[in-house]
């Protein structure tokens, strides 16, 4: 999202909340969360950024960025399971609860509590999840991950699939390691179809929960690549081999 258009948006909505994702899961491109940040807030319009796509592989400072809210899940570069994740409050922002029932440890009460956490929280948690969660954020810190290799990795995958005859939509600046890519003459759920199938390569494929986002790439649908902190040079070699042979 270019701050040209944000601003545009911000300027013709005047909305109360304004929601943005820190990184497209379609291309990888990573937006410029402070100056989105801030625009939003010259706007007078509170700020909810999705960090679901990049932590536990970017940086984040969300609290310096001036984001009044961050969301994330659990089960992608956090490694955790699914059914986990978080939602950051800054200090003193109030919020409603969504959903209201089981008072928990106030039994005693007819409303929800006031404390934080337990004024969000309706029902009992994902415990087991979030214990998954836990020792996944505690093999992370104790192997963190190395950024030139995962570089290597992601130039390696691009550099394959473009020497197969794969269009990658290729955002300029920071990515994460998400390639979206059509295959000239075969569909992109054929294409995954035979990936699964005879070569044993998990992908994805379709509009990847942004359908809008499709009429502006001026494309119908993707094959999406994702690399892991477990992906090797090997299996890279696998799939654009496996692109070569469907291309082929």
């Amino acid at each position: 999202v270019s701050p040209g258009v944000w601003r545009a948006a911000l300027n013709e909505t005047k909305p109360r909340l304004a929601v943005f994702t820190h990184a497209s899961n379609v291309t990888g491109a990573v937006n410029d969360a402070p100056e989105l940040t801030r625009l939003a807030r010259a706007a007078g319009a509170a700020v909810l950024l999705d960090a679901s796509q990049t932590l536990g592989w970017l940086p984040l400072n969300i609290e310096a960025w001036g984001a009044d809210m961050a969301a994330f899940t659990g089960h992608k570069y956090l490694l955790g399971p699914q059914g986990t994740g978080g939602l950051w409050l800054r200090e003193g922002l109030e919020l409603l609860p969504h959903l209201v029932g089981g008072t928990g440890v106030k039994s005693d009460l007819e409303e929800m509590p006031e404390e934080m956490p337990l004024h969000l929280e309706a029902g009992t948690g994902n415990e087991p999840g979030f214990h998954g969660l836990l020792a996944a954020l505690d093999w992370a810190s104790e192997n963190p991950r190395n950024v030139s290799e995962s570089a290597a990795l992601l130039s390696q995958l691009r550099e394959g699939l473009r020497s197969a005859g794969a269009k990658i939509l290729a955002p300029e600046g920071d990515c994460t390691p998400v390639l979206s890519l059509t295959l000239p003459g075969v569909g992109a759920a054929e294409a995954g179809y035979i990936l699964a199938e005879s070569y044993d390569v998990v992908c994805r494929t379709g509009l990847h929960c942004a359908p809008k986002l499709f009429s502006c790439l001026g494309v119908s649908e993707t094959l999406r690549l994702s690399l892991s902190r477990f992906t090797t040079a090997g299996e890279i070699d696998e799939v654009t081999a496996a692109i070569g042979d469907i291309l082929g």
